[in-house]
């Protein structure tokens, strides 16, 4: 019996995730976005909120949502502040990550 020839590909992947610390204090929640690119336009391809704020931190918990393709990613994360505590937004070009697979 001849055997038919084989072959195989794969797409490598990561699961981005971030994490926030907010000065000053406060409570409220925080808003993860992630864009392609370094604008912070469009849909976001992560979008994850109300994560509460434990010890002056949140972060994420992205299980499901993979970069696959190599390009620039940008985050975007908002606080919303609470009764004694202002609103503060991160800057998009502030943090960003370049993406470059390499198979080989």
């Amino acid at each position: 019996m001849t055997r038919l020839p084989s072959g195989i590909s794969t797409i490598q992947s990561v699961y981005p995730n971030d994490s926030a610390t907010i000065t000053g204090g406060g409570g409220g929640s925080v808003h993860f976005r992630l864009f392609a690119g370094t604008t912070c336009g469009g849909s976001p391809i992560v979008d994850e909120t109300d994560y509460t704020i434990v010890s002056g931190a949140a972060s994420t918990a992205n299980t499901t949502v993979a970069v696959s393709a190599d390009g620039m990613y940008s985050w975007l994360v908002e606080y919303s502040g609470d009764t004694s505590h202002t609103e503060a937004t991160s800057t998009c070009t502030t943090e960003h990550f370049l993406v470059d697979f390499t198979n080989g």
